[in-house]
């Protein structure tokens, strides 16, 4: 790699908020760590380094230095940029490096930036005694009995824990304020609990801790309380340092098992629910962020430690651009495999925590999701572009490698809102039969099946009032034969039998109801009927005697899902279909949709659509059988790639998709 020194004319110096630390292991090559305490920005450096910020301050030339430490040409301007990003090397009269880590781009800022409130040395030297117990044996038995202690608790409470959650659907405006007080308490906990373990540690090893900054930071546009305890670097055991990432784990499942407790140990109210809500929920958030190691937070800093990489998130930032660079033709290094797998995994899981954040503000308000969209796009893919192709420039990529594949990805992105044709695919079914289920119309008895019905029920009331019915107009009819009577009793008697025979006109068409005919092919399948044979049966019983199925030409049933309803799809009547069965995809035919949409009604979160099938279908249609499953074609509207993702994301955001509700005309 062709690489120029840095001329020996340039005049620079290490400011005095830069500090070198030496954390060499007792035995072993000596390592350093080189802190900017003004932005934050901290790495790990070998001697040869060291020797030549020490020359630098000594000559103030840049190129003497380098010469002094023995540095090698083709080092010297990689280190030498990378000093002065850092802040760690500033030219004389510059102020550059006080703060520039912090500031950044900003859209970072919104979602990620601190405020510096107050220096907390002062209040934790006076609790000195609570480190060293908290870092000791007995006070880790404490803390693994308190939380052996929770687990139990809680799974002894579970169904009332159940309803204790449940109820954060239903908070009032005092129950958010409790809840919002309590958790953010937790979080001071929390940072203090880095504070407690970095002055204890810098102590256990000699050093002073000096300031303890503290203050709020915004993440994922939340604010939360922090701790710089940037100085842990200084240490040498690596330990101790992981010991001060996971002090803010420590103390905070501390007080959330000691909220547990309270919680199962007190009676119901206001704050024992809140203290359960707030502990689980932490819970979870310290496992699915603070101990996650993807971001920059508590996990991110105990593997930094564990592993002593410091800025592990440069390193596969670095990567990345590594492997763009070979594949492009740049002369640099081949990416480590472990660090590209990290800035893959570290990647995909930014995209993740965005798309939460995207779809928590498109239920609060879209219009909140809009800036969400935006900074997600910046800092996920043009900064990281933007990054990449400064670096490709400064490795003397040539500029065609870089258009050429950009102009693809152009023409890729261009195509994504080309109008392709779409379609929805419904699952259905064949009906050869019409089925409808068989109910006791009143109360009787379910009898014995006769050969010319499916079902046939008895109601002995009925028969005998029809029987009394009968004898009573048989005797009228007779005694008005046997006397004379005037007109006017043989008008009365008339009517008296006409209204006896209609009374029983409709008591025999009540029993003719109780009998289920069978035609020739119809299929009858009991359901009650033969467990409830001999027993009375009423009208409202909710689980049917039988169903009868009465064949019919072959029509289909289709569903359509609730949720991939769109506007314009609530008039399909009318609409063809192509169809292809299941277990035969070259057995296709035609169908036309018979039934409106605006006409059926979602059950189980889907509508059931019936199709008529053309006439002239294929022979292989006739050996489908009453239920073989199909898949219909609906032509819709064209949508380009985009708008298919739009639809798909709407889906996803919400219930179902608004539709437009078209009136009838």
């Amino acid at each position: 790699m062709n690489a120029r020194s840095p001329a020996p004319s340039t005049r620079a110096h290490v400011p005095k908020h830069v500090t070198i630390t030496d954390v060499s292991p007792k035995t072993g090559e000596a390592a350093f760590v080189i802190c900017n305490e003004a932005s934050g920005r901290h790495f790990r450096a070998n001697a040869a380094v060291v020797r030549f910020l020490t020359a630098v301050n000594g000559t103030g030339s840049v190129g003497s230095a380098l010469r002094d430490a023995e540095i090698h040409p083709s080092q010297a301007t990689a280190l030498v940029d990378e000093m002065k990003r850092a802040g760690v090397l500033v030219e004389r009269g510059s102020r550059a490096g006080l703060g520039d880590a912090r500031k950044g781009p900003i859209e970072g800022r919104l979602i990620s930036a601190r405020f510096d409130i107050l220096d907390a040395a002062p209040v934790l030297r006076r609790l000195d005694w609570l480190g060293r117990f908290a870092f000791s044996w007995p006070g880790a038995l404490l803390w693994l009995a308190a939380i052996a202690a929770m687990l139990v608790l809680l799974v002894d409470n579970a169904e009332k824990a159940a309803l204790t959650l449940g109820a954060i659907r239903t908070m009032t405006l005092v129950d958010v304020l409790a809840f919002a007080a309590v958790f953010l308490g937790l979080k001071v906990v929390h940072e203090f609990g880095h504070a407690v373990a970095y002055r204890s540690m810098c102590l256990r090893e000699g050093l002073e801790p000096g300031p303890i900054r503290m203050g709020v930071c915004i993440f994922a546009f939340s604010p939360f309380p922090f701790t710089d305890v940037t100085g842990a670097w200084r240490l040498r055991s690596k330990w101790r340092r992981a010991l001060i990432g996971a002090g803010g784990i420590y103390f905070e499942s501390f007080a959330v098992a000691l909220m547990a407790i309270f919680w199962a140990r007190t009676g119901s109210g206001t704050l024992q629910t809140v203290f359960l809500q707030v502990a689980v929920i932490s819970g979870a958030m310290m496992l699915l962020f603070n101990l996650n190691p993807l971001i920059k937070r508590d996990g991110y800093y105990i593997l930094s430690d564990l592993l002593e990489r410091p800025n592990v998130s440069g390193r596969a930032s670095l990567a990345a651009r590594q492997w763009v660079g070979r594949r492009l033709g740049a002369g640099v290094p081949a990416p480590a495999a472990g660090d590209l797998a990290f800035w893959v995994a570290s990647y995909l899981y930014r995209w993740i925590i965005f798309a939460g954040v995207f779809w928590i503000a498109y239920r609060i308000d879209p219009r909140l999701a809009v800036p969400a969209g935006l900074v997600a796009a910046m800092l996920l893919v043009v900064r990281p572009l933007q990054a990449t192709l400064g670096f490709l420039r400064a490795r003397g990529v040539r500029g065609s490698r870089v258009v050429l594949p950009g102009l693809l990805a152009m023409g890729v992105v261009a195509l994504a809102f080309v109008p392709l044709p779409d379609r929805l695919l419904l699952p259905g079914e064949v009906q050869r039969y019409e089925t409808r289920y068989v109910h006791a119309p009143e109360n009787a008895v379910v009898g014995t099946p006769i050969p010319s019905a499916a079902l046939a029920l008895t109601n002995p009331d009925l028969d005998e009032e029809a029987r009394e019915l009968a004898l009573r107009t048989a005797m009228i009819e007779a005694s008005a034969r046997s006397v004379a009577a005037s007109g006017a009793e043989q008008a009365r008697v008339a009517n008296d039998v006409q209204r006896l025979r209609q009374m029983i006109a409709e008591l025999e068409a009540r029993i003719d109801r109780l009998t289920v005919p069978a035609g020739a092919g119809d299929v009858w399948t009991p359901i009650s009927a033969e467990r409830m044979a001999g027993s009375w049966v009423l009208p409202g019983d909710p689980e049917p005697l039988g169903a009868l199925s009465t064949p019919v030409p072959p029509r289909l049933r289709l569903w359509l899902a609730e949720n991939l309803l769109e506007a314009g799809l609530l008039d399909t009547s009318g609409g063809r279909v192509v169809v292809r069965a299941v277990h035969d995809p070259d057995c296709q035919f035609e169908a036309l949709l018979v039934r409106r949409l605006a006409d059926v009604l979602a059950a189980e979160g889907r509508f059931e659509l019936r199709a008529e099938i053309d006439a002239g279908a294929p022979p292989c249609l006739e050996e489908l059988r009453a239920g073989t499953a199909v898949v219909a074609r609906l032509p819709t509207a064209r949508k380009s790639l985009a708008e298919r993702a739009r639809v798909y994301a709407s889906r996803l955001l919400q219930d179902r998709l608004p539709i437009e509700v078209q009136q009838e005309r």
